[in-house]
């Protein structure tokens, strides 16, 4: 009773942030927030593009960069390179050389546009040039990452996260990074989600050497479903696939006001270190029979919320679940602590119609990253 207890507070708290603030990917994003410019899990999203998605867009684009060659590489190239080294989301990186220079865009930029073309020290002949610039924003803006927040603001502003604080430690006024936000939100818009932050990376298998694996009947939840209309919104009921992978169900719901239905998978690990996160979406054999009340959802949830709670801060991912057969779901690489102050929260809030669509959840795997 006391660890369900204790789970509902988390959840409670959970909830709040999931809708006091925009705080989610810019797939899902629709007002600024000076406090959120990214999700953590976006900006460490290096596959985020392939090499030669990061050329295609470039070449869509009115400036050179579609054409620029430096040494044996072009400027994708030393994008694509950089990004995979640090660990950058490379469409950061693109979108911030556009914020300092205008480089993506500009037809005829002039030598201090593409000498500087990241604004990473200025003036300084040791970081000239269009590659050195690449090189330089990745590894400052991996450093800034990695560099805990600790208090104090920004410019009158506090960072809500990791991503954010990184990119005002960057840039240190609110002007540039709302610039930055605004180029964000328009070459990436809805539809054009990151792998990670809008997981897109699912696996059929995943490597268990080494994992934690959370079993369904081991995470920490609202009771199970009962009948009665008392307790139908507090429970989940018990489904399993095709394959009989076994799975829990509720109907979704729209607003936080209305969400009752969570679960936590706490790995409680015995030594820090970072993990790769991977969530089994089941396949879907038909819909679970519901008694309190009608229920219309045909399909899983295309906007699964996964709160993801680690060293840095709190990472929110959005998974849409509906086209998953028994499949992982990558829900990216976290720092957790030791012990059981670390977990991954998924509730029955995904802003969709309410019972328009189930929830479902099954185990979660916690991989030792490389």
């Amino acid at each position: 009773m006391k660890i369900w207890l204790q789970g509902v507070a988390v959840a409670l708290t959970f909830l709040f942030i999931i809708t006091a603030k925009p705080h989610t990917s810019h797939a899902v994003m629709e007002t600024y927030d000076p406090t959120y410019l990214m999700s953590d899990a976006e900006f460490n999203d290096a596959s985020a593009m392939s090499c030669e998605q990061i050329q295609a867009f470039l070449d869509k684009q009115p400036g050179i960069l579609k054409n620029l060659f430096e040494g044996d590489s072009s400027a994708a190239q030393h994008i694509c390179r950089q990004a995979t080294i640090y660990g950058i989301n490379p469409r950061l990186l693109i979108v911030m050389i556009q914020k300092e220079m205008r480089m993506v865009t500009s037809p005829n930029p002039d030598d201090q546009q593409i000498g500087w073309a990241a604004g990473c020290g200025p003036g300084w002949e040791s970081t000239r040039g269009f590659g050195t610039q690449i090189q330089c924003l990745a590894k400052t803006l991996r450093r800034n990452f990695d560099r805990p927040y600790v208090s104090g603001d920004i410019d009158g502003i506090i960072p809500a996260n990791q991503a954010t604080a990184a990119l005002y430690r960057y840039t240190t006024h609110v002007s540039g990074n709302h610039l930055f936000w605004q180029i964000w939100s328009n070459w990436f818009p809805t539809g054009e989600p990151s792998a990670s932050a809008v997981a897109q990376s699912y696996a059929p298998h995943v490597s268990t050497t080494g994992a934690i694996v959370i079993n369904v009947d081991k995470t920490e939840k609202t009771p199970a479903l009962v009948d009665g209309k008392s307790a139908c919104r507090l429970g989940w009921a018990s489904m399993r696939s095709l394959t009989n992978v076994k799975h829990l169900v509720t109907p979704n719901v729209q607003k936080r006001e209305d969400s009752t239905n969570f679960v936590i998978w706490r790995p409680k690990l015995q030594t820090a270190g970072r993990f790769h996160v991977f969530a089994l979406i089941s396949s879907h054999n038909g819909n679970p029979s519901w008694s309190c009340s009608p229920v219309t959802a045909v399909s899983d949830t295309g906007n699964a919320i996964y709160l993801i709670q680690h060293h840095d801060g709190i990472s929110r991912v959005v998974v849409n679940q509906a086209p998953l057969n028994d499949q992982w779901a990558d829900l990216g690489v976290y720092a957790f602590e030791a012990g059981p102050t670390n977990f991954v929260l998924l509730t029955d809030l995904t802003g969709e119609p309410s019972s328009s669509r189930w929830v479902s959840f099954s185990d979660m795997k916690f991989v030792p990253a490389e």
